[in-house]
């Protein structure tokens, strides 16, 4: 990985760090390693887990429960997308 690429993964988790506090203001943010994680999934994908998770915070207790249902809609929404276009790519 050469610099260029570490700089925009080093964007990534700050923008993701940020979106986090924004929706989660009393809860600190997950790990850097736990946020590298979600950069297999696209930008859109992460927000939406996040913004999923922050609908659900109420019932969501510590970090780690909001990580874990967060990290399970981005999980969800990847694999519907894949699911999807293979289908595509079967009728095309």
């Amino acid at each position: 990985m050469n610099a260029t690429q570490l700089d925009v993964k080093a964007t990534k988790v700050e923008g993701i760090q940020v979106l986090w506090s924004s929706l989660f203001p009393t809860i600190a943010p997950p790990s850097e390693f736990q946020i590298k994680t979600w950069l297999c999934h696209s930008n859109f994908t992460i927000s939406l887990g996040l913004r999923e998770a922050a609908r659900a915070f109420s019932r969501l207790q510590s970090t780690e429960s909001v990580v874990r249902y967060a990290s399970k809609c981005m999980s969800t929404r990847s694999k519907v997308l894949q699911l999807m276009k293979q289908k595509e790519t079967q009728h095309a």
